[in-house]
């Protein structure tokens, strides 16, 4: 009888861990695009803000990773690219890509995943 006693305490501590531990409730992932000829013209700083609305609100604000799936730009310049999220939310992720100097960049288009 003691050793069930041991082997019930030792599984109602381990469901007992197990519902404390943070969990991911779900994931949702997608995909942003700039427009063609989006920097194409100017110099210097430039960037689009681009927005991706969830398929329905998470409970928490989700953690969103973000990569790039696509860059096309000019042979003949530098490649300077970056994408950033700048603000996150229960319903919608907002998406900064970006160049400077002289980088023509017609397109670029990253994916998205956001967790809670």
């Amino acid at each position: 009888m003691a050793a069930k006693d041991r082997t019930t305490r030792t599984l109602e501590q381990e469901v007992q861990a197990l519902q404390q531990r943070p969990y991911t409730e779900r994931c949702e992932s997608g995909e942003l695009g700039t427009p063609d000829n989006a920097f194409i013209d100017g110099s210097g700083t430039r960037y689009r803000e681009l927005t991706a609305t969830f398929s329905r609100a998470f409970r928490k604000t989700p953690v969103v990773t973000v990569g790039f799936t696509e860059l096309d730009n000019e042979l003949d310049r530098n490649l300077r690219v970056s994408a950033s999220v700048t603000s996150v939310y229960a319903t919608h992720v907002i998406v900064r890509i970006g160049t400077w100097g002289n980088t023509r960049l017609d397109s670029a288009r990253i994916r998205w995943m956001a967790c809670a």
